[in-house]
């Protein structure tokens, strides 16, 4: 009986340290932490009813501190948890305003550039020539007399749906977006780093597709906008200015003459300029695709503006 009591007490002890050590040395979840309560009980009545008397397991302290121990890891089973997801949920914000932060990075710079910047960290140096660019600009045409009669926040509605028409044209074609300044809306192609293609073609149906996706607009929303659209194609070069709210910007005489190729384009029309005519004849013979571009001359003896302003032709 003597020997039968040893065995029981010596396992009983060896099981109290196995308990204690699994209970603190792994973690568990609330739920599966009260299992340990449980089991302490089961222990504890049986060890009670025993017919071997142990001093130690049968003491009022021993039973005490022990039924506590196991009543407080619950507890601690529920702080720690609620501690994992807080934490769980900080990381989550913390990578989803990372993300939130990169995308909008994206749409100032052009993505390869922004790699370049990450990459040497130098915004000074980060200036780009490019000899083949094709840059679009449009006008909204009517949108001044339309946002006399509205107010602001109706002008803002219209202008974000317009150019969020806009936005996904330059998905669909690759293109981009280089700025908008008023209701003007400039975007175009060139060789890396501004876009990963270059298509003076792709820039061209571009500037069709604005044309036609604002007479829809204007249809749905019975409204009197239209849009006219300028493309030139030539030299220029990119480059990241200033020290706050940096964007990458397109600079050189291509955008002076785009203006005026803007300003001097029909209503609901795109004119693209000779130098764009002859890069896009360039590329489709480079491509060996066709030109499927209805182009035509226009037949005016000058260029001239809304506002009455002439420009020749040799001036694009």
């Amino acid at each position: 009986a003597m020997l039968c009591g040893v065995a029981s007490n010596a396992m009983l002890l060896f099981f109290i340290l196995y308990y204690t050590n699994v209970m603190t040395r792994y973690p568990h979840t609330f739920a599966e932490s009260f299992a340990f309560p449980v089991l302490a009980c089961v222990v504890l009545v049986l060890e009670l009813r025993s017919p071997y008397n142990n001093p130690i397991f049968h003491s009022m302290v021993f039973v005490v501190t022990f039924a506590l121990r196991s009543l407080v890891y619950p507890f601690e089973a529920y702080l720690h948890e609620q501690t994992v997801r807080k934490h769980f949920m900080a990381l989550q914000a913390v990578h989803s305003a990372r993300d939130c932060i990169h995308g909008i990075l994206e749409t100032m710079m052009p993505p390869l550039v922004l790699k370049e910047l990450r990459a040497n960290g130098d915004v000074a140096a980060t200036q780009h020539p490019y000899e083949h660019a094709t840059v679009a600009q449009s006008d909204l045409c009517g949108f001044t007399e339309l946002a006399s009669t509205l107010s602001p926040e109706s002008v803002v509605e219209i202008i974000g749906e317009l150019f969020g028409l806009f936005d996904d044209l330059t998905d669909k074609y690759d293109i981009y977006k280089v700025e908008t300044v008023g209701d003007a809306y400039i975007a175009g192609q060139a060789e890396p780093p501004l876009t990963a293609k270059n298509s003076p073609l792709a820039v061209v149906y571009f500037a069709l597709d604005m044309v036609k996706q604002t007479a829809e607009w204007s249809r749905e929303r019975e409204e009197a906008v239209g849009v006219r659209v300028g493309v030139h194609s030539g030299r220029c070069v990119g480059g990241i200015v200033g020290n706050d709210m940096q964007r990458y910007h397109l600079f050189g005489d291509i955008m002076a003459a785009l203006d005026v190729l803007e300003s001097t384009a029909p209503r609901g029309g795109v004119q693209i300029s000779k130098a764009c005519k002859e890069a896009i004849d360039a590329y489709c013979a480079a491509e060996c695709c066709p030109c499927t571009v209805d182009l035509q001359l226009r037949d005016a003896a000058l260029l001239q503006t809304s506002k009455g302003e002439v420009h020749q032709f040799s001036s694009v």
